[in-house]
């Protein structure tokens, strides 16, 4: 488990506690069947990192996810480059329009409960 920091340490900073994806299950499984008899509900935040900073060879999906889920992408230098809302189930390609080197994905609204949009810096604390 780890903690996300969101904005400047001189402006007051919120955060947030998420779950880490570190090993090749985790990584493989994300959040596909959460929320069902299978899994826990999904309530907590997943985080992911990838080896370099991209966009297609970063890409994600949602297959075998049953409930929607907010996708914040952030950059290699800790700012969100782009948020997607309420991402339904069941698609198979999600691509941001900008690289990034790090993936939030977390239970719908929670990206507009913590004011994460393009240009928030963040920071991952373990």
């Amino acid at each position: 488990m780890a903690k996300i920091f969101i904005g400047k340490a001189k402006t007051g900073q919120k955060s947030f506690e998420t779950d880490v994806a570190s090993g090749v299950f985790s990584r493989a499984l994300g959040i596909m069947w959460q929320g069902t008899p299978l899994r826990k509900p999904f309530n907590k935040p997943l985080f992911f990192e990838f080896e370099h900073e991209a966009t297609a060879s970063n890409a994600t999906h949602s297959l075998f996810c049953f409930v929607p889920y907010d996708a914040v992408f952030i950059g290699s230098d800790w700012t969100v480059t782009e948020v997607m809302q309420a991402i339904p189930g069941w698609q198979f390609w999600i691509v941001p329009k900008k690289p990034f080197k790090y993936l939030i994905e977390m239970p719908k609204g929670r990206a507009k409960k913590y004011r994460l949009k393009p240009g928030t810096k963040v920071a991952l604390r373990q």
